[in-house]
């Protein structure tokens, strides 16, 4: 529901990990763009990544 992405947006910028700013200058439509904190977690994301790839073939293995 649009609420709730709303408000996770809204508290990933919040933490400092989103920053939120108007498409190009004078537009009424904002974006959301990643930063140097947010990019810090790349790696730990990329590992649970990993672990559900995994964990979802594993899975599919065991069914067949």
């Amino acid at each position: 529901a649009r609420n709730i992405l709303s408000s996770r947006l809204s508290r990933l910028v919040d933490e400092g990990i989103l920053v939120k700013r108007p498409v190009h200058i004078g537009a009424r439509r904002l974006e959301y763009r990643v930063t140097g904190k947010g990019e810090a977690l790349r790696p730990a994301l990329e590992l649970i990544e990993g672990w559900g790839i995994r964990e979802a073939n594993d899975r599919r293995s065991e069914d067949n």
